[in-house]
C-alpha cells in the first residue's frame, strides 16, 4: 500500500498530527468520505450545523491517514472498538490515539503503548474566564489565572485543553471534576 517506508514512533514517544480546516468547505468533507467508516459518516451526519460535520470528518480522515503513516494499512481498513469506558482504541494494533476538533482545527495523538489524550479550542469563544475557572477549575488555578502572568483567555485555555487532554488520556474524560486535580503552568521547570 505504502510507497515508502512506515514512519518510526519510539515507545517513549506522542506524535501530534493537526489540521486546520476553516478554509474548508462546510458540510461534507470529498476526501474523507472514501476513508471514514459507515458508521463514522452516520455519526458526522448526526451534528446538526455544517462546520461540525466538516471538522468531525476531518479529525477522523486525519487519525486515519496518520495512522497509515505508521503501518502499512490503508486508511480505510483501520478498525476501532470501544473499550469498557466507551473509548475507542484499534483493534488487534499495539498504537494508542485520541483525537478532537473544535470550529476550524482538527488534531489526533499517537503513541506506541502510551495512554495520550489531546484537545483543541478556540480561544476567542471564551466568555468569563474567571467565573468558570472559579466554577470548574482548582482554587490554584483559578487563582493562577487571575495573577494574570498571560493573556486570560489564553491561559484559561492552556488550563482547560491540558485539563481535558488529561482525563482523556487517563479514560475518564469529563465525568472527572475539572477541580479534581490541579496543574501548574507557572512552575519553574527546573525545580524537580
Amino acid at each position: 500500500m505504502l510507497s515508502r517506508a512506515p514512519l518510526s514512533i519510539d515507545r517513549s514517544e506522542v506524535h501530534v498530527w493537526y489540521r486546520h480546516t476553516q478554509g474548508d468547505e462546510p458540510g461534507r468533507t470529498p476526501g474523507a468520505e472514501p476513508v471514514l467508516s459507515a458508521e463514522e459518516r452516520k455519526t458526522r451526519d448526526r451534528f446538526r450545523f455544517p462546520t461540525d460535520q466538516r471538522d468531525y470528518a476531518a479529525a477522523h480522515d486525519l487519525l486515519r491517514r496518520s495512522l497509515s503513516r505508521y503501518a502499512d494499512v490503508a486508511p480505510h481498513d483501520w478498525a476501532f472498538v470501544a473499550d469498557l469506558d466507551g473509548k475507542p482504541r484499534l483493534r488487534g494494533r499495539e498504537f494508542s490515539f485520541n483525537l478532537s476538533h473544535t470550529s476550524g482545527l482538527v488534531a489526533c495523538a499517537i503513541a506506541r503503548t502510551l495512554a495520550v489524550g489531546v484537545d483543541v479550542e478556540c480561544t476567542d469563544r471564551v466568555r468569563d474566564a474567571h467565573g468558570i475557572a472559579d466554577r470548574f477549575f482548582s482554587a490554584s488555578e483559578a487563582a493562577a489565572l487571575r495573577r494574570g502572568r498571560a493573556p486570560v483567555s489564553i491561559r484559561f485555555v492552556e488550563i482547560w485543553t491540558l485539563k481535558e487532554a488529561f482525563l482523556k488520556a487517563v479514560g475518564v474524560g469529563l465525568s472527572q471534576p475539572l477541580n479534581s486535580f490541579a496543574l501548574d503552568l507557572d512552575a519553574d521547570a527546573s525545580r524537580k
